[in-house]
C-alpha cells in the first residue's frame, strides 16, 4: 500500500512539471526501435531519466548502451543540476536479463566480460558524477537494478 502511494505521489509530481526538452534514446538494432530510455530536463534544472524496457525494465546490452548515452547527455548538459532515475510501469528495474546472461556465458567470445565491464563503467560514471543522481524507486529494483538505484 505504501509503495502504491509513493508511486502515485511520484507520478503526480512529475505530471505537474513542464518539460523543456524530451529526448528518446532507442535501440536502433530492432525493428520498430522502441524507446529504451527517455530523458527530460525540467525548467528547474532537474533531469529525469526513465527506463522503458517492458515488462520489467531489464538491463540487456542495448539498454545499458541507452543508459550510458543518457548519462553522458545529462552530465554534459550545463542546465542540469541533478538527475532523477526512474522506471516505467511497476518496476524500477528487474536487473540483467538472465536469458541474455546465459547466452553470453555460453559464447566463446569475450562478450560477457565486455558486458560486465561496460555495466561497471556506466555505474562508476554515475557514482562519480558531480551531479547527484537520485533513484525514484517506483517498484521492484532487483540485481543490477538495485545496484543502479544504490549508486
Amino acid at each position: 500500500m505504501a509503495a502504491k502511494m509513493s508511486q502515485l505521489r511520484l507520478r503526480k509530481l512529475l505530471s505537474h512539471l513542464e518539460d523543456v526538452r524530451t529526448t528518446e534514446l532507442t535501440n536502433n538494432a530492432t525493428s520498430g526501435a522502441k524507446k529504451l530510455v527517455t530523458t527530460k530536463v525540467l525548467p528547474s534544472g532537474i533531469g529525469i531519466m526513465t527506463l522503458n524496457n517492458p515488462p520489467v525494465n531489464s538491463l540487456p546490452p542495448p539498454m545499458l548502451e541507452a543508459i550510458d548515452e543518457a548519462v553522458t547527455q545529462l552530465t554534459k548538459d550545463a542546465k542540469v543540476k541533478a538527475v532523477i532515475v526512474t522506471g516505467q510501469n511497476q518496476f524500477f528495474s528487474g536487473g540483467a536479463d538472465i536469458k541474455v546472461l546465459q547466452e553470453l556465458s555460453k559464447s566463446k567470445s569475450n562478450e560477457g566480460i565486455a558486458f560486465v565491464t561496460k555495466a561497471n563503467e556506466v555505474l562508476n560514471r554515475i557514482e562519480s558524477s558531480e551531479k547527484p543522481f537520485i533513484a525514484a524507486i517506483n517498484g521492484y529494483a532487483l540485481g543490477g537494478g538495485c545496484e543502479l538505484a544504490m549508486v
